[in-house]
């Protein structure tokens, strides 16, 4: 899969995911790239409420509110079927 390809399904289950636990809504999030080192390593995807982090290299998201509570982690293996039904 093409990176934006990858990071379009990536900010589908973030939304879906942040619906099912009832901390999205129809919010557009904040996204930033994450840089570490200088080098591109990832996205950080902000609502109002919480935010979604995804670092290439870990091939995960996390989830968490906006406290910095953690609230969720799904793998992107995890979420594979998820990813290639969205590409």
């Amino acid at each position: 899969m093409k990176h934006a390809q990858l990071l379009e399904s990536i900010r589908q289950l973030v939304a879906q995911t942040l619906l099912t636990l009832g901390a999205g809504g129809d919010e557009q999030p904040r996204e930033s790239l994450l840089i570490q080192d200088g080098l591109y390593c990832g996205r950080r995807f902000e609502f109002s409420s919480s935010y979604a982090i995804w670092r290439a290299e870990q091939d995960e998201v996390t989830f968490y509110h906006t406290d910095g509570s953690f609230l969720r982690a799904i793998g992107l293996s995890e979420s594979e079927p998820m990813l290639r039904r969205a590409a």
